[in-house]
């Protein structure tokens, strides 16, 4: 996904992580194959000093995704069991992409990747981003 976003948008990407979560940045980043991609380890106040400057930031209902958007980043948003419209995100220009079936949604946290996260495909994403950016 991030070449084709790179290739379209000439932007490059960063692949923010947590700790613990090193090898998972590492495989994200040779995934993409593409040196235009690398990962970063952030504290709190470094992440959010990235996210000021961001022309947009994709990522799962996690922290950062709420973050982004609190911050008034535009956010493409990868939901898979949770709602949104519960969880948000709230503030600043978003689009969902969420491809759960009836009777997936819940809160509950699971030890393997949900089914419906799963379903979201790479032009679900590159369709968000470009209705993001008024592409579409």
């Amino acid at each position: 996904m991030h070449c084709e976003i790179s290739r379209r948008l000439g932007l490059q990407g960063i692949v923010s992580f947590g700790p613990g979560e090193e090898k998972l940045a590492e495989a994200a980043v040779a995934a993409a194959g593409s040196n235009a991609l690398f990962p970063l380890a952030m504290d709190l106040p470094q992440l959010m000093a990235v996210l000021r400057r961001a022309k947009f930031f994709v990522a799962a209902d996690t922290g950062p995704l709420h973050l982004a958007a609190a911050l008034g980043v535009s956010v493409v948003g990868l939901f898979g069991p949770t709602d949104p419209a519960r969880n948000g995100p709230y503030g600043g220009a978003s689009i969902v992409v969420r491809k759960a079936e009836a009777g997936e949604t819940t809160y509950k946290r699971g030890a393997s990747y949900s089914p419906a996260m799963m379903r979201i495909e790479v032009s679900d994403v590159l369709a968000a981003i470009d209705r993001l950016l008024g592409r579409a």
